[in-house]
């Protein structure tokens, strides 16, 4: 009887075990299912080339054009794809449509935490400022650029100012062959320090006008240090440690001195515009950010968001971001229509007959030369000057594409592969006979 129960009580003990295991399999497989069809996916990165531990793809970068090396993985991968510059997770985009969607998204507004910037800007400036206070700079920049735009053609005819006196100082040379880049420099150089601080350096000029005026030549020659050493310190930015080693580190302090002196040179500037500001009439971006830091201090009792120091990091970066991209962008196009003097005689003819030779060109004449509008785009896809554009950061987990981008994530912007890329334009290259034909269909 005891062995009878026993075996009954074990068959039964065995019969319920696989009852509730093919119960719990049941179970487990519907919330697999639903899972998979109606829950959250489960998302993997982007596809990556092959990458060594700690350094990630380091190796394999061209350190003088990286984009080249990014565009070669573009070929292999598509759209999207990411990799590691030690251990920082980058994902690399490399379509138009797609730049567009991504950095239309808030989530990738963040910008990401890079040592030298942080240590030099120290969280001030726009473009690596906090994630809450470069919208406010952002919009102030752009608000107060078209107001001052607006002010009867003001930017413009400083603009058409130093387009002339450019033209004045190539004349003088009589023809002699001559370097294009400390000329296009100071025009460029003058024109955003007017539009920024109402002054322009006479650097090159026999007559200087105001030897004692705050932007001299001293502060283009600091902002020039910053290109000349910043890029041997950018390495700092992936591993941080490396700033101890001498020939590195040495970079890093030129540029941190660099970017000081300027920066004392700058509040000059905000003293003397403090001492004669008009409210009534804003003369240029110093005197419309002195307006707000003033309403900071009646709103708050000091200011808040529009502080001394926030000014010197904006100026300081809204010059270093215009002063070298124009100077470069410009440089390109004289050396594409210098390449090509059949498309430098068809801007010119254009010229002629809409402009003619008694006045200069203005803003309201591009309209109605095409031509002249196809050879200024085309050269800046061909130049393609910032070739990955600024980096963002992501400031949350979230999806592209089908892939998880982590929070924290770097997204570079393959500018060059989008505006070389074949499946987009017929001639992603410049054509010696057709010259900027292609993009001048679509203009006109």
């Amino acid at each position: 009887m005891h062995r009878a129960a026993v075996e009954f009580f074990t068959e039964l003990s065995g019969m319920v075990d696989r009852s509730v295991f093919l119960v719990l399999t049941l179970a487990m497989s519907c919330a697999w299912i639903g899972q998979r069809r109606y829950g959250p996916r489960r998302l993997t990165l982007p596809p990556s080339p092959f990458q060594f531990p700690l350094l990630g793809c380091l190796p394999f970068l061209n350190s003088k054009l990286p984009h080249e090396t990014f565009t070669k993985w573009a070929v292999k991968f598509g759209k999207i794809y990411s990799c590691r510059m030690g251990q920082k997770l980058i994902v690399v985009l490399n379509d138009c449509d797609l730049i567009r969607e991504a950095l239309s998204k808030s989530v990738f507004n963040g910008r990401p935490h890079m040592y030298t910037a942080q240590e030099t800007s120290k969280g001030l400036g726009i473009s690596f400022a906090s994630d809450d206070t470069w919208p406010i700079h952002r919009r102030f920049a752009l608000k107060t650029f078209i107001a001052l735009g607006a002010v009867k053609g003001k930017v413009e005819e400083q603009i058409q100012d130093e387009a002339q006196k450019l033209v004045n100082r190539i004349s003088d040379l009589k023809g002699q062959s001559f370097s294009n880049k400390n000329l296009l420099q100071t025009a460029v150089g003058n024109v955003i320090c007017n539009v920024l601080f109402g002054q322009r350096s006479n650097e090159g000029e026999s007559n200087n006008e105001n030897p004692d005026m705050e932007v001299s030549a001293e502060f283009y020659d600091k902002m020039n240090a910053v290109f000349r050493f910043f890029g041997a310190a950018g390495i700092i930015n992936i591993f941080p440690f490396l700033r101890w080693i001498p020939a590195i580190g040495k970079s890093y302090e030129k540029v941190k001195d660099a970017l000081e002196g300027a920066a004392k040179i700058i509040e000059r500037v905000i003293v003397n515009h403090e001492n004669c500001l008009d409210s009534s009439a804003v003369r240029d971006y110093t005197d419309a950010f002195i307006q707000k830091k003033n309403e900071e201090k009646l709103l708050y009792g000091s200011p808040k968001h529009f502080t001394d120091q926030q000014f010197v990091g904006a100026a300081r970066e809204l010059f270093l971001t215009g002063y070298d991209t124009t100077t470069s962008t410009l440089r390109w196009a004289f050396l594409y229509v210098a390449k090509h003097p059949e498309i430098q005689a068809k801007v010119q003819a254009e010229l002629d007959n809409v402009v003619g030779r008694a006045r200069l060109p203005a803003y309201s004449d591009l309209k109605k030369m095409p031509y002249t509008q196809a050879a200024i785009f085309e050269s800046q896809r061909l130049s393609s000057i910032a070739p990955l554009g600024l980096p963002h950061r992501a400031v949350d987990d979230t999806e592209l594409c089908g892939y998880h981008i982590p929070k924290d994530t770097w997204i570079f912007t393959n500018i060059w592969h989008a505006h070389h890329d074949a499946n987009i334009w017929e001639e992603p290259h410049l054509s010696a006979q057709n010259g900027f034909s292609q993009p001048m269909e679509r203009i006109s």
